[in-house]
């Protein structure tokens, strides 16, 4: 090995090759790697989508969702099934085991089932749509248009800026909303059909037989042959003005036009769009999954607005909902501090090592983040947050295993020793702990690759990008830094002046201590019990903090009566309120009206959404949290809504509600007992809000009471009666037609005179198999009542979600869950039959700290097994792993005396810490060990006092160092990141705790591990 060191030591041009090398292949990757803002993951779910026109909600869930849930059955690798049935729409989102390698496979057999699922109703709008949820299948950007120009011209711009759209890189689709299909509206005057003594039913037969294209063979002459095509179709919509619908041989023919007002128009609204408050029809663009989100976003950018000097006077192009802007900043923020991070580790090491030492283990940052950059897209990942992040937690590892090499080697040269000598033994001193080191947090970081759920999905790119850097680092130290550092001149001690009284305060220090060690070891003990239970109650525990989210989410509900117009008027006081935010915190904001867009994706006239898009949070004082609590406070005084919610988009992948019970049984009665049961509960918890069940009473509806013994007599069926009553109120598509690139549906309705009327159902008649009109009123009676709740399934049964918010500043969902815990309990033992599941936020932030704990125990096993093998010691290793749990103590005090929640990315970057700890105690080990080996007549306390001074300088420099590159982020000197700030706050003050810890602690255990040894050996 010393041979293979000497080699490179020598080659001062390969290691400046191979620096050069990193850095410049670095720099190149940053300008064309794909970046993003979270890692593409496969979520492993798929959504099933089937539109039943005018069905009841109890009519979708027995005639589509039941059929399809039965079929899905027989699929292998379902985790978990759960499905919304709703008027007019059924959705089943399926979850994949995780676990199953061939995800493939499964989501094929899923598609097979639906498929095979024969037996659907006829009137289906179409047949169920199965498609895959991807994480990078979401809105970058939103396009709107407002203005004051008529909708059919409006609509003509967005179609053109949509084929635009389309057309440039890295566009995958574009989502249109508040753009309307083309519709011929056939709008029946019931009155002249009782006049004509005609049905419906023969209007749409007339015109499906008029609008008709059809080969009807060849003919074959001497020269050519030529196809005969029998033409009928509507050359011009408004043509179906002239079908026939009755004929006298020698009378006067009834056609559509005498029986309806004829409209070129567009089919009647589902959802309304707005945006800031104005009527629009919005263009969402999703990217493709390779493509840039920054780049993509400017190009489409760059492209409307060139589009914008062709837009009409009065019509407004508005670019909003920008997810590019958080990407960009964020990596702005990290490369701002991580330059302002550099010049402060450059300015620490040339305080303790010469300026041609400092600059190239400085240099040696860069080199290793860089590299990893470079070698990403080789792993198919993206830099996105969480790889800045595992940089982030590798940051202090990289530097200390630099400055162990390079302290080495400098301690060497101050030795009297010539350049190549001193960079030769000082590497081979430390190489097998170092080597270790990087082995140990690699093995501590390993077991994230095996983590589950989602979560463990998205991080996966935080244990490779660790790997990579130590990786890179090796090389680096071992390859390059020794040559670079190589100097024959005479180096002069620095351990003079300040510097020296430290040593020998320290030495002072630690040989009186180590006198008094068990009192010592007793003092971390009490101070970490008196911590724990200080804090224990108080620390608050979080998946992803919200203070730079930059979306608020406003859902809103109105009576279930409540027409779409009714609830566009209404959402207009929200939407003032919002208006009304200032400017340097308002981006813009969007409303959905009749659309609720979370699973299940709701279509409900009564319910609204509005997204209000922030500006980044570099450029406002208060957080998301504060301006919702704010709009929250002031809606209160708002009438006319059963509930209007507010909640916070944090970053990070989606955990769902911070508070998700489901209550599971196919007793409807005990079902809703208990649910009202939970909902009392959770009421009684402080800090609990915003409580919603989702089987809330439909909008009221008339029950038509049909007398079977008159409908026969009157040669009528139920479908009969069903087939007409489609057509009076929501109508029937009689034809399709396509002109230029568009379907137009030709929709045969009743007038909206006759369907406004109150008397309206008593207008209604219905053609028997005979022909003769007979009125609606003769075969049925009518009776108001309330509509059926929508209808929930959770894995095949019927269950009742209960979701609810938490007030933050109160308590917590884990908190609020465990409150809740003993009544559930309760509730679970007076009823088995029915089952109460956990889902949301809480769940989430349970299984991660479950999978947290076991990944900390499976990476100290690791690590104890590769210390066994280093030191051929049983207790050795375990005085290096008693360190760690004393470490994360300074993580705790940090967050409590910050008033802090504690992420799940800070809880990683206790990772990152027990890897600088267990570094900095291995080396310390060994040193100890080989001190003693050598020195074996000395008394052990002298030679322990003198190897802890002699690694003073290292941990100093490593602690220094590793806090003056992470607190410029964890304290946002060139720009604040809430999200990976925490994480940096935890390695740097954690570290600073860490120092003591490994300077008086580790020393102190070691001595009282020899005095074991001794009493053993009596």
């Amino acid at each position: 090995m010393k041979a293979l060191f000497f080699f490179f030591a020598n080659r001062n041009k390969v290691a400046t090759l191979f620096t050069a090398s990193m850095l410049l292949l670095g720099v190149y990757a940053i300008t064309s790697i794909q970046r993003e803002d979270l890692p593409q993951a496969d979520l492993s779910t798929m959504v099933i989508k089937t539109r039943f026109a005018g069905a009841a909600p109890e009519d979708v869930e027995i005639n589509v969702t039941n059929k399809i849930e039965d079929e899905l059955k027989s699929v292998s690798g379902i985790d978990t099934i759960q499905s919304y049935s709703m008027e007019n729409l059924s959705t089943i989102e399926v979850q994949i085991d995780a676990d199953i390698s061939d995800q493939k496979t499964v989501k094929d057999e899923i598609r097979q089932a639906v498929n095979r699922v024969t037996d659907l109703p006829d009137e289906l709008d179409s047949l169920p749509v199965v498609t895959e949820v991807k994480s990078t299948l979401r809105p970058i950007v939103e396009i709107g248009l407002t203005g004051d120009i008529p909708y059919r011209e409006m609509r003509a711009i967005a179609k053109r800026l949509e084929k635009k759209i389309n057309q440039l890189p890295g566009v995958a689709q574009v989502r249109k909303y508040g753009y309307r299909a083309r519709e011929v509206l056939i709008n029946i005057d019931p009155n002249k059909l009782d006049a004509y003594q005609l049905s419906v039913g023969v209007i749409l037969d007339a015109i499906r037989a008029r609008n008709i294209q059809a080969t009807a063979g060849s003919f074959e002459s001497y020269t050519n042959e030529r196809n005969v095509v029998t033409l009928s179709q509507f050359k011009n919509p408004l043509a179906v003005k002239d079908v026939i619908v009755r004929s006298v041989f020698d009378g006067e023919s009834v056609r559509i036009r005498d029986l309806s007002v004829i409209e070129d128009s567009f089919e009647q609204p589902i959802t309304l769009t707005h945006l800031n408050g104005q009527a629009a029809i919005s263009l969402l663009v999703q990217k493709q999954d390779n493509a840039d989100i920054i780049r993509t976003v400017n190009i489409v950018k760059s492209a409307m607005e060139a589009e914008m000097q062709y837009l009409p006077a009065g019509v407004n192009l508005i670019i909003t909902g920008d997810e590019s802007l958080a990407v960009d900043a964020r990596i702005g923020v990290v490369a701002k501090n991580g330059i302002t991070g550099l010049i402060l580790v450059l300015i620490v090491l040339s305080l303790f090592l010469n300026f041609k030492t400092a600059l190239w283990v400085g240099i040696g940052i860069p080199v290793t983040l860089l590299g990893v950059v470079f070698l990403l897209p080789v792993f198919d990942q993206t830099l996105n947050s969480l790889a800045l992040a595992g940089m982030i937690l590798v940051l202090g590892i990289v530097v200390d295993d630099a400055i162990i090499v390079a302290e080495n080697i400098h301690r060497h040269k101050e030795m009297g020793k010539s350049g190549i000598e001193a960079a030769v033994d000082g590497l081979q001193e430390v190489f097998v702990p170092v080597l270790t080191t990087m082995c140990t947090t690699v093995l501590a970081f390993s077991p994230l690759f095996f983590m589950d759920g989602l979560i463990g999905k998205f991080i996966f790119v935080i244990p490779l990008v660790v790997c990579l850097a130590l990786f890179i680092s090796l090389l680096e130290v071992s390859i390059a830094l020794p040559a670079h550092i190589i100097d024959d001149k005479k180096v002069v001690s620095q351990q003079g002046g300040v510097f020296r009284q430290v040593r020998q305060g320290y030495l002072w220090l630690i040989s009186k201590l180590l006198r008094w060690r068990y009192v010592v070891i007793g003092c971390f003990i009490v101070l970490t019990t008196f911590t724990v239970m200080k804090v224990k109650d108080d620390l608050i525990l979080i998946m992803f903090p919200a203070e730079s989210a930059r979306i608020i989410k406003v859902a809103a509900e109105f009576p279930s009566n409540t027409s779409l117009q009714a609830s566009s008027d209404k959402i207009k006081g929200v939407e003032q309120l919002v208006a009304s935010l200032a400017k340097e915190e308002l981006e813009s904001f969007t409303t959905r009206v009749g659309l609720q867009s979370d699973f299940p994706e709701v279509e409900q006239t009564n319910i609204a959404e509005l997204t209000i898009n922030l500006t980044p949070f570099s450029k406002r004082t208060r957080t998301a949290e504060q301006i919702m609590a704010e709009l929250s406070n002031k809606s209160k005084t708002m009438q006319g809504f059963n509930s209007l919610v507010f909640t916070v988009v944090g970053d990070g992948p989606s955990t769902g509600d911070p508070i998700l019970l489901r209550v599971v049984g196919t007793d409807d009665v005990k079902r809703a007992a208990v649910a009202a049961d939970i909902v009392e509960t959770l009421t009684a918890i402080a800090g609990v809000k915003d409580i919603e069940r989702d089987d809330k009473a439909g909008k009221s509806q008339t029950a038509i009471n049909i007398d079977y013994e008159k409908l026969a007599a009157r040669k009528l069926t139920v479908s009969d009666v069903a087939a007409t009553l489609r057509v009076v109120f929501d109508g029937e598509v009689a034809t399709t037609i396509r002109y230029g690139d568009e379907d137009m549906d030709f929709r045969v309705i009743y007038n909206k005179q006759a369907r406004d009327s109150s008397d309206d159902l008593s207008l209604i008649t219905i053609a028997n198999s005979d022909g003769r009109l007979i009125p609606l009123t003769d075969i049925a009676s009518f009776e108001q009542s309330p509509g059926p709740a929508n209808f929930y399934h959770y894995d095949y049964d019927r269950a009742i979600t209960i979701s609810a918010g938490v007030d933050k500043t109160v308590t917590t969902a884990v908190m609020a869950i465990a409150q809740a815990q003993a009544s559930i309990d309760s509730l679970q033992r007076k009823w088995p039959e029915i089952r109460v599941e956990v889902g949301g936020e809480s769940e989430q932030l349970s299984d991660s700290m479950v999978d947290l704990f076991k990944i900390f125990l499976l990476a100290a096993v690791g690590i104890y097994f590769l210390l066994v093998l280093l030191f051929n010691s049983w207790g050795q290793p375990l005085l290096i792993l008693v360190a760690v749990p004393f470490s994360i103590l300074g993580v705790i005090l940090t967050f409590y005396w910050h008033s802090m929640a504690l992420s799940f990315l800070a809880m990683l970057g206790s990772v990152g810490l027990a890897g600088v700890v267990v570094n900095d105690s291995l080396v310390m080990v060994e040193h100890l060990n080989q001190l003693i080996k050598q020195n074996k007549q000395d008394s052990v306390i002298a030679l322990v006092a003198e190897g802890a001074t002699n690694r003073l300088r290292a941990i100093i420099l490593t602690t220094l160092t590793t806090v003056a590159g992470v607190m410029p982020l964890a304290y946002g000197l060139g720009g604040t990141d809430p999200m990976l700030a925490p994480m940096a706050l935890a390695l740097g003050w954690g570290l600073l705790f860490a120092t003591v810890l490994t300077l008086v602690l580790l020393p102190c255990l070691y001595m009282i591990g020899k005095d074991l040894v001794k009493i053993s050996l009596r």
